[in-house]
């Protein structure tokens, strides 16, 4: 999985003239099982990362995973073992007169 995440934070980002660069940081990490026997490597059946990513003016979601989804074809192609997905997962936070709201979007 780090040569994944260290692979994803060398991607280049878009720049807008008025908005700036754009981000791609990496969030979270979750293995699996959690907690507990995730620790010892041996046990770990899985791990996820977590990227926040803003679209930019003229960007959309799916040109975002592109370069993602062919870093990970290139590192499947250079270890047979290493196994990865990428997908996206939109969340709005919405600040209301009672404090924050998460809305998922489809």
């Amino acid at each position: 999985m780090m040569k994944l995440i260290s692979a994803i934070r060398e991607l280049p980002v878009l720049e807008h003239e008025v908005m700036g660069q754009g981000i791609l940081e990496l969030t979270d990490i979750k293995s699996s099982p959690y907690p507990g026997a995730s620790v010892v490597p041996s046990l770990c059946t899985a791990c996820t990362a977590a990227f926040e990513r803003r679209l930019l003016v003229g960007e959309t979601k799916e040109s975002v995973l592109v370069p993602i989804i062919k870093l990970i074809d290139k590192l499947q192609s250079e270890d047979q073992d290493f196994r990865a997905t990428a997908g996206y997962t939109a969340i709005m936070k919405v600040l209301t007169a009672t404090g924050f709201k998460e809305k998922r979007m489809e």
